[in-house]
């Protein structure tokens, strides 16, 4: 992301008092207005050409379920940004299907800089299939004017425009992720989720079976068009995610992520895990990442499949979890990054693994050996939940390290000379958790080489009681 701006840094400093408007500058770390005095938490964010970020979470709703809301935060320029007040999206209260829970968003930006959000509605009854709902954010009118308020476009107060409705969540949680399809399709983007299609209990493993479904929307079309929506499309299935019940997964399951590549094909990473029997497979339990490419939607083969990338545990005593994946067009390079947690097992210390994979060029698919990516692990700590952001400048990995009695947000910044830098991040709270990040580049006047920043935004409190989460936000240079 490109951007015209100038000027200064402040000190970093939590912005008091908390209200539906705050004014704050770059370092300063705002908490964000909620519409809930219980929980919010799963913040995911994205920025615009213009600067402005809008983030995304689901908050605790009166009803037991979960509600999902959105905060803009519009740059005014001369490095000043202002939030906005909490827009409701999805609302339990509606109970479409049944007794409704919306939860774990994502958002992406478009490029005449509005945001889209996807969020699935579920019955926590499980009686009911589940949806898959969208809602368009425009901050800035055509010319590219802030407007006063933020506009919604969706399909009535706290219920999205339907995406699909008739989605299983299983214990995967289906976990939308949102890509935009890049000049070829101004305002199109995609979405890439989970749909369970089998749970098999055994005395002592739960053997599970996922497809892993793809839709296009496209924002230039009205939603009642039947060209608006393209898909459901199937990527990959069965995706099995076993495990023994000695050793259980805990959250979301599969949890896939989506960019785009210099070809603006669609490459996607999610969790894998198989034991034997499973499936007929015959060997030890295989735990994995796997990155699949995919054509994109503007080729002559639409979603054909082109290579895959298989990241193993190194070791059975870690399970590769949560992984995070970042492109960028502006770095001279057909590569992606990926990072992922190692869950540590059998009393281990959780780890990071981050790579990056260079796709080979000229057509045809192919990929070079992952190389490793600049991770320092401290073997007396756990580090985990790590989130990538390239630009054409700097690579970079975001991640919580657990020290005895607090948490620390770590950076690794990597730049094309060489120099590579593990930082601790600053936090107004004592247990931050959860880190989501976009890179953006101001470009400064003058031959002074552009800036990079960090959009950042992570949850948490100064306990370690997930009910008392809020979300803070801050931008801060690279």
């Amino acid at each position: 992301m490109r951007i015209s701006c100038l000027l200064a840094l402040a000190l970093f400093g939590l912005h008091h008092p908390l209200q539906a408007q705050q004014t704050f500058t770059t370092g300063e770390t705002v908490e964000l207005p909620t519409m809930t005095a219980g929980a919010a938490d799963h913040a995911t964010l994205a920025t615009n050409d213009f600067g402005d970020v809008f983030i995304a979470n689901q908050a605790d709703h009166a009803s037991g379920g979960k509600l999902v809301e959105g905060t803009a935060i519009a740059s005014l320029g001369n490095h000043t940004y202002r939030t906005s007040a909490p827009i409701l999206l999805g609302d339990p209260a509606l109970a479409l299907v049944g007794a409704d829970t919306c939860r774990k968003p994502d958002v992406e930006a478009l490029e005449d800089g509005s945001f889209v959000v996807v969020w699935p509605r579920n019955d926590r009854n499980q009686m009911s299939p589940a949806r898959l709902e969208a809602a368009r954010i425009i901050v800035r009118d055509q010319n590219g004017v802030l407007l006063p308020i933020p506009l919604v476009e969706t399909a009535s107060p706290g219920r999205g425009y339907l995406v699909d409705d008739n989605i299983s969540s299983g214990d995967a949680g289906i976990m939308p992720d949102l890509v935009w399809l890049g000049d070829q399709d101004s305002l199109g983007c995609a979405v890439v989720y989970v749909h369970e299609i089998a749970t098999i209990f055994l005395p002592n493993k739960e053997f599970r079976e996922y497809e892993l479904r793809c839709t296009r929307i496209d924002w230039s079309r009205s939603a009642h068009s039947p060209v608006f929506l393209e898909g459901p499309f199937v990527l990959a299935s069965p995706i099995p995610m076993d495990n023994l019940i000695a050793n259980p997964y805990n959250g979301g399951l599969i949890l896939p992520d989506v960019v785009l590549d210099d070809s603006a094909d669609l490459v996607v990473a999610f969790e894998e895990s198989i034991v034997a029997p499973h499936l007929g497979y015959v060997g030890a339990n295989q735990n994995r990442i796997q990155i699949l490419r995919f054509e994109s939607f503007s080729s002559a083969t639409p979603l054909q499949s082109i290579d895959s990338v298989s990241l193993a545990s190194p070791v059975s005593t870690h399970r590769p979890r949560r992984p995070s994946l970042s492109s960028s067009r502006e770095d001279q390079s057909d590569s992606v990054s990926v990072s992922y947690g190692l869950q540590g097992l059998q009393g281990a210390s959780s780890k990071i693994g981050y790579k990056t994979v260079n796709y080979i060029a000229g057509g045809g698919g192919g990929y070079q050996a992952p190389e490793n990516a600049y991770w320092v692990q401290d073997p007396q700590k756990s580090d985990g939940l790590p989130s990538v952001a390239d630009n054409g400048i700097v690579r970079s990995c975001f991640a919580v390290r657990q020290y005895p009695a607090e948490r620390k947000l770590l950076s690794s910044v990597s730049r094309p000379s060489g120099v590579n830098n593990l930082n601790e991040l600053s936090t107004p709270i004592q247990y931050p958790w959860r880190p989501a990040i976009k890179i953006v580049t101001f470009v400064t006047p003058g031959p002074s080489a552009d800036l990079s920043f960090a959009a950042i935004c992570y949850e948490g409190d100064d306990t370690l009681t997930p009910s008392t989460y809020r979300i803070f936000f801050t931008y801060r240079q690279l």
